[in-house]
């Protein structure tokens, strides 16, 4: 029963690890191009959505990303002040 107990308890590690991973590759990626979007992170059986969102009355912006699969759900967020055309975003 104890073997069983910790194996499954490293399992679960193991995936948060790699959805917690998946979920910053899809934050960067956002960073870089910021565009709602969301699909499949082939082949690992995982779920993402991307959303960016003004906040009201400002030059902020949220960036989201939620990865989701095995009944798990990973959730990045990130607030960065919107520039004008041509300048960067800061965090």
């Amino acid at each position: 029963h104890t073997v069983n107990y910790h194996a499954k308890d490293m399992d679960e590690n193991i995936l948060s690890k790699m959805m917690f991973q998946l979920a910053k590759e899809k934050i960067t990626e956002l960073e870089s191009s910021p565009q709602n979007s969301k699909g499949d992170i082939s082949p690992s059986g995982f779920k993402y959505e991307n959303t960016v969102s003004p906040i009201e009355d400002s030059n902020i912006v949220r960036l989201k990303t939620v990865v989701e699969g095995h009944g798990k759900q990973v959730i990045l967020n990130e607030l960065v002040i919107h520039k004008a055309e041509g300048q960067t975003a800061q965090k």
